[in-house]
């Protein structure tokens, strides 16, 4: 695939085509699969709970749940810790969303009259019948 795109790029060496080839193709893809780890990461519990000890060194899904498990849960706290908690995600989509969305209109549109979304292509008036 290398040597079939190189004359692409007047010469340029492996690391420049692949920067400037590649990598713009597999950016929406590889962002959307950072985004899935982070959260993944970011909404673990079981490991936290097994593995951490102390009220210094427990994370945010942990203290939720230690909330939840008294009698009477604080349920104003608990709100206002979940709307912290879904901070740092929200602006991880917003910077990145751009690429996201990008990745999912990347070869929509069938070629270059094909208008605006929702609108039908009509036949030209010289059409051949």
């Amino acid at each position: 695939m290398v040597d079939k795109c190189h004359h692409f790029d007047d010469g340029a060496g492996p690391l420049a085509l692949f920067f400037r080839t590649y990598l713009p193709l597999i950016m929406p893809p590889l962002l959307a699969i950072a985004t899935y780890a982070f959260l993944y990461s970011w909404n673990e519990y079981l490991y936290a709970v097994q593995f951490l000890s102390g009220e210094t060194h427990i994370t945010i899904p942990v203290a939720m749940g230690n909330f939840l498990a008294t009698d009477s849960p604080p349920w104003n706290l608990l709100m206002a810790e979940s709307v912290l908690y879904s901070i740092p995600p929200v602006i991880l989509y917003y910077c990145f969303r751009h690429h996201l969305l990008s990745g999912l209109v990347t070869g929509a549109v069938a070629g270059r009259n094909a208008g605006r979304a929702g609108e039908i292509p009509t036949r030209n008036a010289r059409s051949v019948e």
